[in-house]
């Protein structure tokens, strides 16, 4: 039997490395440098974690519909995205919820796809879609799930009212992000703010009136619209209307009826106008004081601590 004497073993290799730095000090030092180097440098660019992150695999389709019903909204919205979507390369499953003024679409993605791709095809299919949003709803919004984990969670308790506690918190959230390593600060727990307008039958009645003229006028009044552009030799100009009211005041000036000799009904004349919250039933409480909470969260590329 012969045996190749030039053919080294894994073994004999580890020997002769250990056998070479043991004699020269100053290449084994050196390679140590190095090594604790590297891994401080690369130790640097690791973000810390609460939890393992997670990518959901989904795309989101939510259209409004204001006024509308479970049954209007599945017949008009959510049916017909779904027929649009599911044959989408990428796409595993097609699944929709359709409520009372609102349509929600959710397409699980397959693995291993690129969840970017899937989102733009989404979008292309939902506007390739002949009439479509119905003309009482709004633009549909295509989102993609990203992955969002929590980092902590305080609590904003107060003995005033609602309506104190809501801005002490939202200035506890302007605050936060105003730190350069904070981005994702929400408020939890807290009722949407809400403009009542409320119009007796005896008050329409006097002013013969209905219930479709005062909010067919708060449609038109309160209104952010875009009508073109005039385009001129030194440039173009562009039209647009902003008068969408967010406050109580800015619909009492909104006009119901003009005549011939000057006098004008407004609606703050028929109707009492209330700025306040959602009529939704919560309650949340801290140590038996009203509460909110205020969120902050992180995306995935930045660091928790």
């Amino acid at each position: 039997m012969a045996i190749d004497s030039n053919t080294s073993s894994p073994v004999s290799t580890r020997s002769s490395m250990i056998e070479y730095f043991s004699r020269n000090s100053v290449a084994a030092n050196l390679t140590m440098v190095l090594l604790l180097l590297g891994g401080l440098i690369a130790g640097g660019g690791l973000t810390s974690q609460v939890f393992p992150t997670i990518d959901p695999g989904i795309v989101t389709v939510t259209v409004p519909y204001p006024g509308a019903t479970p049954s209007e909204v599945e017949e008009s919205i959510t049916r017909r995205v779904e027929e649009s979507v599911f044959g989408i390369d990428g796409v595993q499953r097609v699944t929709s919820k359709a409520s009372e003024n609102v349509g929600v679409v959710t397409v699980e993605l397959k693995d291993f796809v690129d969840p970017a791709k899937v989102r733009d095809d989404v979008e292309a299919a939902v506007e390739r879609l002949a009439d479509f949003p119905p003309e009482e709803a709004e633009q549909p919004e295509v989102e993609r799930a990203d992955t969002i984990t929590d980092v902590l969670t305080l609590v904003v308790a107060s003995e005033l009212d609602e309506l104190s506690l809501r801005r002490a918190a939202q200035r506890l959230e302007a605050e936060l992000l105003e730190l350069p390593e904070v981005t994702l600060v929400s408020l939890v727990g807290a009722r949407p703010y809400e403009i009542s307008i409320e119009v007796r039958e005896e008050t329409l009645r006097r002013y013969n009136l209905s219930v479709a003229d005062v909010a067919t006028a708060v449609r038109s009044s309160s209104v952010n619209l875009s009508s073109g552009e005039i385009r001129t030799a030194s440039g173009d100009l562009l039209l647009r209307t902003n008068n969408k009211g967010d406050r109580g005041e800015d619909f009492a000036d909104i006009v119901l009826r003009s005549d011939s000799n000057g006098r004008i009904l407004r609606l703050g004349d028929v109707a009492q106008i209330r700025d306040g919250f959602a009529d939704v039933d919560l309650i949340q409480q801290f140590n038996g004081r009203q509460s909110l909470f205020v969120k902050v969260q992180k995306s995935e590329a930045e660091d928790a601590l």
